[in-house]
């Protein structure tokens, strides 16, 4: 068997929250079976704070 879906991901959805969480679901399936959870969570936690962060250290030990 053979699934496939297409989805445009350049188009933003209305609902900015359901786009959040998709967003942030797709780091996690990526990023948790390369670095762990704690990390794949602490990565997401910075990238999020990113616009009141001093610079990019906390991003960056999340995926070190």
């Amino acid at each position: 068997r053979t699934f496939r879906a297409e989805a445009n991901v350049g188009v933003p959805a209305t609902d900015l929250a359901a786009q959040q969480g998709r967003l942030e679901a797709k780091a996690r399936a990526i990023a948790t079976p390369v670095i762990g959870e704690a990390r794949a969570e602490a990565m997401i936690a910075a990238a999020a704070s990113l616009d009141g962060a001093p610079d990019l250290s906390a991003l960056l030990d999340a995926i070190r």
